[in-house]
């Protein structure tokens, strides 16, 4: 117990899945018209009605780095126990947490990026998400990139430095880095933004996390966004008091949180 009250988790419960207060239940055509995705959004907007009363949801959205994730998940496996069964891993490198371990630290370093949340920095720590599955946000709405993901560049060399770092010996990282990327395309996993790999057979690249973190933690861990991480100041009242009362819930945000 991290110190919310029966009354206030009553209250959140009452009001029900964060995506669907004062919104109605449209997941759009591309969605709306796929079986599949139609089963997902339904499965996302459960948890979120199972969860609501003590966590906060995000989703993010990916495509081309679901490789990296899929490794780390198994690293984590090894190492940690991670039940890389259940989802891939979006960071599991710790040294840049000990720059920027939460919100309140990346927020000062943010002016000093011209390159925004594309700064190497925030890419060692942070995830870029939204805080609805239905609203039309400006960048990567779920109703939009499910399928397809979402990705804003290729990832030459990324993982070849992600089996070093993890200690993989040198002179084995480039035809482990291969064996991964054949294994990946043998069974269905897109590796276009790898160097040697390509584009799934089903034309389906897209991955989304479901995220939930308590709501006694969002303020720390969490703040909001627009496009390339620009702060939000406007939904920070704080955050954790605009996701509990505000309806509509909308709008990107920026994590950073050490797994």
């Amino acid at each position: 117990d991290l110190g919310l009250s029966p009354a206030f988790i009553a209250a959140q419960k009452k009001m029900g899945s964060a995506s669907l207060r004062k919104r109605a239940r449209d997941f759009g055509t591309l969605i709306g018209e796929d079986k599949h995705g139609t089963e997902c959004f339904d499965q996302m907007l459960k948890n979120e009605e199972e969860f609501c009363g003590e966590w906060v949801v995000f989703y993010h959205s990916y495509s081309c780095a679901a490789i990296l994730y899929e490794v780390q998940a198994a690293v984590g496996s090894v190492l940690f126990r991670f039940k890389a069964e259940f989802a891939g891993l979006p960071r599991i490198l710790a040294h840049g947490f000990k720059h920027i371990p939460d919100a309140a630290r990346m927020l000062e370093e943010f002016p000093n990026w011209p390159d925004r949340d594309h700064n190497p920095a925030f890419k060692a720590v942070g995830l870029c998400a939204t805080s609805s599955l239905l609203a039309d946000d400006s960048e990567a709405p779920p109703k939009s990139v499910f399928l397809a993901g979402y990705s804003v560049g290729p990832l030459g060399g990324v993982l070849e430095k992600l089996l070093g770092a993890v200690g993989v010996p040198k002179d084995t990282i480039e035809p482990l880095a291969g064996d991964i990327i054949s294994l990946a395309c043998k069974y269905g996993l897109d590796t276009d933004g790898i160097p040697g790999g390509k584009p799934c057979k089903s034309g389906r690249s897209g991955h989304m996390l479901q995220i939930f973190l308590r709501r006694e933690l969002c303020d720390k861990y969490v703040y909001p966004s627009f496009p390339v991480g620009v702060p939000d100041k406007s939904r920070d009242l704080p955050f954790s008091k605009y996701l509990a009362e505000h309806e509509p819930i909308e709008g990107q945000v920026r994590i950073t949180l050490n797994p």
